[in-house]
């Protein structure tokens, strides 16, 4: 019972960090903005390819070799690449939004953070859940 509960957390996050972005990052606010630099845009459309390649690949590692543990892995990996982002941004004078551009909060939070922690959390918690159950 709680492989399969666990299997359907892990596909939900890995749907969200994998697929949900797309229609987000490709608009004339990210991807398609005239006025990013083409290499600025190469990098938007290297992340979202890769991104959701790794969750295509976490959903095979789920469902077809049975690997939880490396699905999550997966998808720590690319929550981990948001988190690196995100504090480290004062380094490299990134921001969540555009200014002027849409954004959208959730409780005072960045939506992608808020999601993205939602979807950190779920992984974390599946994983030792799966992993104390398990032992």
């Amino acid at each position: 019972m709680h492989r399969k509960v666990h299997a359907w957390l892990v596909t939900a996050a890995t749907l969200t960090y994998g697929f949900a972005p797309l229609p987000g990052d490709i608009n004339p606010t990210h991807l398609l903005h005239p006025e990013w630099m083409p290499h600025a845009r190469f990098h938007m459309a290297w992340l979202l390819g890769t991104s959701s390649l790794l969750a295509l690949l976490a959903l095979w590692c789920l469902w077809v070799k049975k690997d939880l543990t490396l699905s999550i892995a997966i998808g720590l990996g690319v929550m981990g690449g948001f988190w690196i982002a995100a504090a480290s941004m004062a380094h490299y004078a990134g921001q969540f939004a555009d200014p002027g551009g849409r954004t959208l909060e959730f409780f005072g939070v960045d939506a992608n953070a808020f999601v993205f922690a939602i979807l950190t959390a779920v992984l974390v918690l599946t994983w030792l859940h799966h992993r104390f159950r398990t032992a």
